[in-house]
């Protein structure tokens, strides 16, 4: 099947401020092993020489290919910023992480790779998705601020002696357990996703019922922030969605009938 007409053109691989050219290279080798051919690289910390032409070997046109997105500046502010509006493009966020969080850390609770494809075979319209996989930096994984931007967290179990995998190594993992998944078409197709316009809109009115219900002030963002990643690990239907949406729609009205609230309250 050509590479344009096949679904794995709905896969996008980020790498967030990569500081070495040989693993930049081995990812966009992964890439085109694997029949796909999109990788952005946010923010690289180092250019792009013979190192990774090296190390690409016959994927040099992956990453002459590779779109480049910058920071305007160093501030957590701006690179989340950037993020953000990077990842609306898609309609699946996957960050990866070897960290496994503690249960208090809701919003990045990581799921294992079999788990999330799993997941995905479950979407009758992932073909038609785009689906980005994004990896952090070599020596720090992804930092906060991109944290606090994926949709959800997904993990590569390992072993406790040595739990942390080459970046390189953790794209080809994830690569070959999505090509697989997309070239034999196992998908079960039982659920429509919802599109991302609509959840965007559903999260919304929960934020905003989080302001009117006057949620303590040092909850308000991680209570915001486990809900996206409850949602973005449900995976919801677009039939859930526009069930779910009418109850919170309503919550919403009711609470603006009642008059806004002074101000969230402090601490409990």
């Amino acid at each position: 099947m050509a590479q344009e007409s096949s679904p794995n053109g709905g896969v996008y691989v980020i790498l967030v401020e990569p500081e070495k050219e040989g693993n930049i290279g081995s990812v966009a080798r992964s890439i085109k092993n694997f029949g796909f051919k999109h990788l952005i690289l946010v923010n690289p910390l180092v250019p792009l020489g013979d190192d990774a032409r090296n190390y690409a070997v016959h994927a040099a046109d992956v990453l002459d290919g590779a779109e480049v997105v910058r920071f305007p500046d160093g501030s957590e502010a701006a690179k989340a910023g950037v993020l953000e509006s990077l990842f609306k493009r898609f309609d699946i966020v996957a960050g990866t992480s070897c960290k496994i969080f503690k249960e208090r850390t809701l919003h990045r609770i990581p799921v294992d790779i079999d788990t999330f494809i799993d997941d995905l075979s479950r979407i009758t319209n992932l073909a038609a998705s785009k689906i980005a996989m994004v990896f952090g930096n070599e020596r720090t994984g992804l930092p906060n601020y991109a944290l606090n931007q994926v949709d959800q967290l997904v993990t590569i179990l390992t072993s406790d002696v040595y739990p942390s995998i080459n970046l390189a190594h953790a794209a080809t993992i994830c690569l070959y357990e999505l090509s697989k998944l997309l070239a034999t078409g196992s998908a079960k197709g039982e659920i429509v996703l919802a599109p991302k316009l609509k959840q965007n809109v559903f999260l919304n009115y929960f934020d905003e019922l989080v302001t009117l219900t006057r949620v303590p002030a040092h909850k308000v963002e991680k209570t915001r922030r486990a809900f996206k990643s409850m949602v973005a690990r449900a995976h919801v239907s677009r039939r859930e969605l526009f069930l779910l949406l009418g109850v919170l729609r309503t919550a919403v009205e009711l609470a603006r009938a009642r008059g806004a609230p002074a101000g969230p309250r402090g601490a409990d």
